[in-house]
């Protein structure tokens, strides 16, 4: 800023000299001064513009760092005004003086007294000639009423008597047509100077033509000269008696030459006038150009004092705004490098030393800045992860108030937890079911951990919850409530206590079974109430062939409506049997290639904390092959088992081994009915909880056999069906090692071979 106001002023100079010089030419050349006035006067004001928006702009920057409150502004304010103020003043006192100088000095080169003796001796010479054309036309006026009742030669001889006198006069007609003439130059027969159709057309309708003309030269040609002549033109009256015939109208013209001394005279006072008009017009032009100069010049000085002021204020105060600034900003936390003053004074000494302090601030900070910004890129990662996982992920402090969740959580709940943040998870509106589930199982769990009888390593839990759902939630469904599958455990953090409770929806899973299960009840009443339905139809068509001859028409008719009621109310319970069966019917399996260790990894994540607390371990083998299955069919399938071997290790007594489920994947070989060696799928699920009784499990697979008190008994049913469907086999059996149960399931049916294989 300050080198580009230092190259602004050397152009101000410059355009300024210009301006003078200008000025002088002007002076001095009025011609020059008016055709040159205009783009001068544009040229002062683009200028005096440029340097007012110039200075409004530094006075507008300086008027905010004021405002602002930066450090260095009142400093700065305080010497621009002293350097405007040194300025101005002087520049306002030469400028007055110069504009009465000026304008005293250029009045007293005329005189008012001059400028009137020439208007009158204009105004003399005017009456002069205006006095002799008055008598001119008189006379000829006088003339032509003498002559009006004489004839064309009588009118010729009387114009020839005016022959030796100093007149030029003719007698012309209406036309124009020369009737008589005297005077004129020598060796011309017709006179050079006949009256204008526009002079006769005046006469006629006037009291006639009256003018003062330069004179003509010898041809008759107007050549500009200064010799004056009165030129008088009037009209001759016809003869009373032949006044009716207009080309009888004729025109006297008389041209009298003006006394030579007049015309001179006259001549010489119009000059003089003309060109004191003249330097007069320059005077006013001279005046203006000067004030508007001295203007200009009285601009430039006060604008290049601002500037200037704002130079030396910029460089008095440099050094000390660096160092506010750095220190400013020190305590601000900004340890950038401030910008060095190039002396070799104490002053430059100081910001050097400045520089290197905070130069070594600055590193040890990047260090650490270093480090929170791959904190915040983990804790960011974390937060993605958490975000978008299917399941909702809940994070309660120890009084169990909200602190964190993510956005399944509103998905599955169908509430916006946002506004309820910090807030008791009891108290807010619909949760209060699930609160109370989530607190007694933490509760259980810490007293259990503080009389010793479990470990830190088995502080999680995990049930099915059921909470209701919400009317506004649009959601549509058979059931009332949303069945959760929950999770919890205990965040080691240190002095304190934290909980996480992971859940997810498992409402489809749960109403799938309840349908499969109704279905399987509806097909076993369907059969049921079909078997009696045929007999019964048989039956009344059997009574009434046999008794409809022997009984009377009346009795008989009486039989034949009865059968026929009792036969159309049997094909319509038919019908809704069928119906019944129908509507109840599974749909069957949709077989895609599909991997069994990614369908496995999807479900267990839904089970899995990822700690070594997960009761749960899986065993997944790689390099499986791609099986051909239903995925929705096959997830309910693992669902329910996972959710038995739950059941059954967590109703073992609390003093056994610590609960634990093994998934495991692996290729199996066997062989096929045709003797050759085939490949095929196992999943095995294992748990170490009570076991199945003989009675149970011999009888395991049949529909309404449980040992759950609130059991329905067509899990394990649902589930052999669906691997039947799948041309696969289920075993279950005890394990022989230790109490638990273990359950084999064979996929035989792989991707890459579509036939059945038969065992």
């Amino acid at each position: 800023m300050p080198r580009a106001l230092r190259y602004l002023l050397v152009i101000g100079g410059a355009i300024v000299s210009i301006l003078l010089f200008l000025l002088s030419s002007a002076s001095s050349n009025s011609d020059f001064f008016d055709k040159h006035y205009s783009w001068l006067l544009g040229l002062n004001a683009l200028v005096a513009v440029a340097l007012f928006v110039l200075v409004c702009l530094l006075l507008g920057r300086l008027y905010s760092r004021y405002k602002r409150g930066k450090f260095g502004s009142r400093l700065t304010a305080k010497l621009v005004f002293m350097f405007a103020l040194i300025g101005i003043l002087p520049g306002v006192v030469i400028y007055l003086v110069s504009v009465q100088f000026v304008s005293r000095s250029i009045e007293s080169w005329f005189d008012v007294h001059v400028e009137s003796a020439l208007q009158s001796g204009l105004n003399l010479s005017h009456a002069a000639l205006e006095s002799s054309l008055s008598d001119l036309s008189a006379r000829a006026r006088t003339l032509a009423g003498e002559w009006s009742d004489l004839s064309n030669a009588a009118q010729a001889t009387q114009l020839g008597r005016l022959s030796d006198q100093n007149l030029n006069a003719s007698i012309v007609t209406a036309k124009g047509d020369v009737i008589a003439s005297v005077g004129g130059h020598l060796g011309t027969l017709v006179p050079t100077n006949l009256p204008t159709p526009a002079m006769l057309q005046q006469a006629r309708l006037s009291r006639g033509y009256a003018a003062t003309e330069n004179g003509p030269d010898s041809n008759g040609v107007d050549n500009g000269s200064n010799d004056l002549q009165l030129h008088v033109v009037v009209e001759i009256p016809p003869p009373l008696k032949s006044a009716s015939l207009q080309n009888e109208t004729h025109f006297l013209q008389m041209i009298q030459p003006v006394p030579a001394y007049l015309a001179t005279n006259a001549d010489a006072v119009a000059s003089a006038y003309t060109e004191y008009q003249e330097r007069s017009l320059g005077r006013s032009g001279l005046r203006k150009i000067y004030l508007v100069t001295l203007t200009l010049t009285l601009l430039l000085a006060v604008f290049g004092a601002i500037a200037s002021a704002f130079l030396i204020a910029t460089d008095l105060a440099k050094p000390l705004l660096l160092l506010a600034e750095g220190t400013k900003a020190v305590a601000e936390g900004n340890l950038s490098p401030r910008p060095i003053v190039a002396t070799s004074d104490e002053l430059g000494t100081l910001t050097q030393s400045f520089n290197l302090m905070t130069r070594q601030l600055y590193d040890a900070r990047g260090a650490v800045e270093k480090n929170r910004s791959e904190l915040e890129n983990a804790k960011a990662y974390l937060e993605s992860v958490l975000a978008n996982m299917s399941a909702g992920v809940m994070v309660l402090d120890g009084d169990f108030r909200l602190v964190s969740s993510n956005q399944s959580v509103a998905r599955i709940l169908q509430y916006d937890f946002s506004p309820h943040i910090g807030q008791p998870l009891n108290i807010i509106d619909g949760l209060a079911h699930f609160a109370e589930v989530i607190t007694n199982a933490f509760s259980e769990q810490n007293a259990q951990f503080a009389t010793g009888k479990i470990g830190p390593e088995l502080l999680h839990w995990q049930q099915q919850i059921e909470i209701p759902r919400r009317v506004d939630s649009g959601e549509t469904s058979d059931s009332d409530d949303i069945s959760l599958l929950a999770r919890g455990s205990r965040l080691p953090v240190e002095n304190r206590t934290g909980y996480v409770v992971v859940f997810d929806d498992i409402s489809d899973v749960i109403s799938g079974q309840r349908s499969i299960a109704w279905g399987e009840v509806a097909r076993r009443l369907a059969h049921e109430i079909k078997n009696p339905l045929t007999p019964i139809q048989l039956s009344a068509e059997r009574l009434q062939m046999k008794l409809e001859d022997k009984l009377m028409t009346q009795d008989a008719a009486i039989l034949k409506k009865s059968t026929d009621t009792i036969v159309n109310q049997v094909a319509a319970m038919k019908r809704m049997v069928d119906d019944f069966r129908d509507y109840a019917k599974t749909p069957p399996a949709v077989l895609n290639e599909l991997d069994l260790n990614v369908l496995v990894a999807e479900i267990l994540h839904l089970y899995l904390a990822g700690d070594e607390r997960d009761m749960i371990h899986a065993s997944l083998a790689p390099d499986l092959p791609q099986i051909m299955g239903d995925a929705t069919q096959l997830r309910q399938v693992i669902h329910n088992l996972l959710q038995n071997a739950q059941d059954a290790v967590m109703d073992r007594s609390a003093d056994s081994l610590p609960p634990r489920i093994d998934v495991v994947t692996e290729r199996v070989s066997y062989q096929s009915s045709d003797g050759s060696s085939r490949t095929a799928v196992r999943l095995s699920i294992t748990d170490n909880g009570a076991g199945f009784s003989p009675k149970i499990l011999a009888r395991a697979f049949e529909p309404y056999v449980t040992s759950k008190p609130r059991g329905t008994g067509l899990g394990l049913p649902m589930v052999k069906k669906i691997i039947d469907e799948h041309g696969g086999r289920i075993d279950l059996q005890n394990r022989s090692d230790t109490k638990g149960a273990k359950i084999l399931i064979l996929l035989l049916k792989l991707a890459s071979s579509h036939d059945s294989a038969k065992i």
